[in-house]
């Protein structure tokens, strides 16, 4: 499966060389991306590989944010990812793959 993932990262790679010039096309397709991955959580909370897809978008997204917000205006996605963070948690306290990735979250966020 991690190899799925990693195509997956290579292809969404090369369109942002490529394909989108503009970093607000970049992050839109990072935000769609990211609806994919949560659709994925939900049938699989327990997956690393769709926890690890999620933080390598994040990271993109991040960047193509701060280029088309501003660096110094509150991030809109890191909002998101906690939001979806407690969200998961109350279905299952017990994930720890989502509390590794929360960690993750507050530590990038902060």
């Amino acid at each position: 499966m991690t190899t799925l993932w990693n195509y997956r990262r290579e292809i969404l790679t090369h369109l942002f060389e490529n394909e989108f010039k503009e970093d607000k096309e970049r992050l839109g397709y990072i935000g769609e991306e990211l609806k994919f991955l949560v659709k994925a959580i939900m049938k699989s909370p327990k997956s690393y590989t769709l926890w690890f897809q999620r933080q390598w978008a994040i990271e993109k997204g991040l960047a193509f944010e701060r280029a088309v917000m501003g660096k110094n205006t509150q991030s809109e996605i890191m909002q998101n990812e906690l939001m979806l963070c407690n969200k998961m948690l109350k279905m299952d306290e017990r994930n720890f793959h989502c509390w590794n990735y929360r960690f993750w979250v507050v530590e990038t966020y902060l």
